[in-house]
């Protein structure tokens, strides 16, 4: 009865379906908890983890992209975490182009 009643709170303050908000939040769980379990692996390995970090941070902003798109009121770390997500993909983006050119 109490996350109802929580989860009816967070939807009526920044004006979203609370049903459809915590359905985003649960079935995002299973990947990202996966993508953790990749990360780990990918830092043990020492490989690259720019992608893996990037794609975390995107499952984790998910059900926050429902209230940005649908919603008001989004708590300050989610433009933090967005902006984060922006600058390190296009960061990505424009290297991988760069050697491309160099390749070519």
């Amino acid at each position: 009865m109490r996350v109802w009643l929580e989860l009816e709170a967070y939807g009526s303050r920044h004006g979203v379906d609370p049903l459809l908000f915590a359905g985003l939040y649960a079935a995002r769980m299973p990947v990202l908890l996966a993508t953790f379990g990749w990360l780990a692996t990918r830092i043990r390995r020492r490989a690259s983890v720019i992608g893996v970090v990037i794609l975390a941070a995107t499952l984790w902003i998910i059900p926050y992209a429902y209230v940005l798109l649908f919603g008001h009121d989004l708590p300050w770390w989610f433009y933090v975490v967005l902006t984060v997500i922006v600058v390190l993909t296009g960061r990505q983006f424009v290297g991988r182009i760069v050697a491309l050119r160099g390749e070519g």
